[in-house]
């Protein structure tokens, strides 16, 4: 079994248009999965947002769907992108899912922010 992801969209798009993040990797207790962020403008912070639940909480014009239960700092690279591995909780059930989001600042948009798109992987039954 594979790991079952789903592209959630709710991208905010920037100046550069939406921003795309990209998982891979077989989700289960305690395995790694790999994020991988394009789209975003260059060298900049951003702030990668994974959750156990999908909290869907209204942000600077967006909707930011994490839980914020990990929120860390990547710096992208001078194309705008980076890629990261996470490691699902080992106490993940069959069912439960991870919910990823990136945010980041960017002016010349409505609210000053911008973001990915959220993506979803669910541990299989």
């Amino acid at each position: 079994p594979g790991a079952l992801w789903v592209d959630l969209d709710y991208a905010l798009p920037g100046k550069g248009g939406p921003s795309s993040l990209q998982g891979t990797g077989v989700i289960a207790p305690g395995s790694q999965l790999t994020l991988s962020l394009t789209g975003a403008p260059a060298n900049i912070s951003t702030t990668l947002v994974v959750g156990l639940r999908a909290e869907c909480r209204s942000m600077a014009g967006g909707l930011r769907v994490p839980s914020s239960d990990s929120v860390t700092t990547i710096q992208t690279d001078a194309s705008g992108a980076w890629q990261t591995t996470i490691t699902v909780p080992a106490t993940a059930l069959p069912g439960s899912s991870l919910y990823s989001q990136v945010w980041f600042l960017e002016d010349g948009t409505p609210a000053g922010r911008a973001a990915s798109n959220a993506i979803s992987a669910t541990v299989p039954y």
